[in-house]
C-alpha cells in the first residue's frame, strides 16, 4: 500500500498501478454530492495527476448515495478527470439494484462492473487496458 485517506464513513487505500480501494465501513451515511466531491479531490491527491482505477467495497456498507452524488459520480469532469473505471463490490440485494440503476441511468462514461468479492473485482480492475492521462485542471 502506497498511502491512505480517512473519511469518516470510509477509508482510501492507494496501491500500485494506479488502483483505489474504497472500503465503506458500517456507518448509516448518506453520500451527498458534496461528499462525492471530497472524494474527487482525495483521488487527485492520492493519484497525483492520473486516473484511478477504483475499487469500491460496499460489503459491510449500508451507505446510500442522493441522486445529486450519483450524477456527480457518472457525469462531472471533476470527477471524471479522476476516475478510469470502477468495480463496485457488493453483497446485499439493495445495493446490487442501485448499482444497476446508477449504471444504467446515470450511465458513467467509464468502465464499470459489479462483484460479489474483492478478488474478482481486482482481478477486472488489473486487465484494464487504460492509458492514464494527466489530469487537465
Amino acid at each position: 500500500m502506497l498511502a491512505t485517506a480517512d473519511m469518516p464513513y470510509a477509508t482510501f487505500y492507494k496501491l500500485e498501478d494506479q488502483i483505489v480501494i474504497l472500503v465503506y465501513n458500517d456507518m448509516e451515511v448518506e453520500i451527498t454530492q458534496d461528499d462525492a466531491e471530497m472524494h474527487s479531490t482525495l483521488l487527485r491527491g492520492l493519484c497525483g495527476g492520473e486516473k484511478c482505477k477504483m475499487i469500491l467495497d460496499f460489503q459491510k456498507s449500508p451507505a446510500t448515495f442522493t441522486n445529486e452524488a450519483r450524477e456527480y459520480a457518472a457525469k462531472d469532469s471533476r470527477h471524471l478527470s479522476v476516475v478510469a473505471s470502477q468495480a463496485l463490490v457488493l453483497s446485499t440485494l439493495a445495493h446490487k439494484i442501485v448499482a444497476n440503476f446508477y449504471m444504467r441511468v446515470n450511465k458513467p462514461s467509464f468502465p464499470i462492473k459489479s462483484f460479489r468479492s474483492m478478488k474478482e473485482a481486482y482481478k477486472w480492475t488489473l486487465s484494464l487496458k487504460q492509458s492514464m492521462e494527466p489530469i487537465v485542471e
